[in-house]
């Protein structure tokens, strides 16, 4: 019966999903963050399970497919780390 449920659950999403992309509101942005970020969840909940190296082929696939999804907000991250280093070093402060 839960099982029935959840793919119930599953059915509607999915249709929903496609009746949105139909109508012009898609959401496949949003699905290049979700399917790297499942499998690192999916990948851990295998390590902890006892599925060792498939749990870490799949969190370390998902990592390095999230890595390449979010380059721009390293680029950001490394971008506000020197201009902070910057303000730093024309005041005169040494860290």
């Amino acid at each position: 019966m839960r099982n029935q449920k959840a793919f119930g659950i599953f059915l509607l999403f999915c249709g929903t999903l496609v009746l949105l992309n139909v109508l012009g509101w898609s959401l496949g942005w949003l699905f290049k963050i979700i399917i790297p970020v499942a499998m690192v969840a999916i990948g851990y909940l295998w390590v902890k399970r006892g599925s060792r190296f498939w749990g870490w082929v799949l969190t370390v696939f998902g990592i390095v497919c999230l890595l390449g999804k979010l380059t721009w907000l390293i680029g950001l991250a490394f971008a506000a780390a020197l201009i902070w280093f910057g303000i730093s070093t024309i005041r005169g402060k040494t860290y």
